[in-house]
């Protein structure tokens, strides 16, 4: 189904089955920061489906969780970790840019 395929429904199958996927680690101090990356990246996807992020800092931190979100998961599946290496090597540095950093 579409829903399959989109963002939104990956992200809602992340976040109610946590607890059932193999990066879910109760021994693992990271586990629970890695679960509420889930949430965030949630909100962060929700923000820009619905044209509501306000300034480059909003997309560099949405960048920046989604980064960590995949570093996380990265431990357990390899594909992940190479898709957080992505994003801080061909999204950061431009969000990064689009900040604009007054001058003292």
């Amino acid at each position: 189904s579409a829903k399959a395929r989109d963002l939104s429904g990956w992200l809602g199958l992340l976040v109610r089955h946590f607890n059932d996927l193999p990066w879910n680690d109760p021994s693992d101090p990271a586990c629970g920061f890695t679960r509420t990356l889930c949430f965030e990246v949630k909100h962060w996807r929700n923000a820009w489906a619905h044209q509501r992020l306000r300034s480059p800092d909003d997309a560099y931190r949405a960048i920046d969780s989604i980064e960590r979100l995949l570093r996380g998961m990265g431990q357990k599946v390899p594909l992940a970790k190479a898709y957080a290496s992505d994003c801080a090597v061909f999204f950061k540095p431009q969000s990064l840019a689009a900040i604009k950093v007054p001058k003292v």
